[in-house]
């Protein structure tokens, strides 16, 4: 794995940073990928993934795709979209921004692996233009036939949740 970081660094494909307001001007899609640690009630932590949504509601100044690979519960996506557009319309900021849900399904030490040859990625959307920008975003990994499964936002979240029960049994 570390040379393939390697490699990617190397060539200028992969670069890191701790400042979002960079990269929320960098990039037309931004993906959501933090952690939703279990409360001690057993509800998903959502508050990381809130944060990045303000965040971005605060610092975008062009249209944006963002798509959340984190677990989280049905209906967050149309309530994190929901909060970025009201902080775009108290900034006056007439852009547009849809939230994807894209959950990861990776396992504990073989996550690479998982993520360059996926049994099926699952995609949330509400809107046939998001589906053809994910269909471009994942195309090198499409390549050799994976499937890209789309649906609405609600039921790929719940689709995680689906597979985690599965699992988890």
């Amino acid at each position: 794995m570390h040379e393939l970081v390697g490699r990617q660094i190397q060539s200028g494909r992969l670069s890191f940073t701790t400042d979002l307001s960079e990269l929320v001007e960098f990039a037309d899609v931004l993906v959501v990928a933090v952690g939703t640690p279990s409360t001690q009630r057993g509800e998903a932590d959502i508050s990381s993934v809130n944060e990045v949504a303000n965040l971005i509601a605060r610092t975008m100044k062009s249209d944006k795709v963002v798509v959340v690979k984190s677990t989280v519960p049905p209906g967050t996506c149309s309530a994190i979209e929901l909060t970025i557009s009201e902080a775009l319309s108290k900034r006056n900021a007439t852009l547009k921004v849809s939230v994807v849900s894209n959950p990861e399904f990776l396992r504990e030490g073989s996550a690479v692996d998982d993520f360059l040859h996926p049994d099926r990625i699952i995609v949330g959307i509400t809107d046939r233009v998001d589906e053809s920008i994910l269909k471009s975003l994942y195309a090198p990994l499409t390549r050799d036939q994976f499937k890209i499964i789309f649906m609405s936002r609600e039921s790929a979240e719940l689709t995680k949740y689906a597979a985690n029960a599965m699992l988890a049994t």
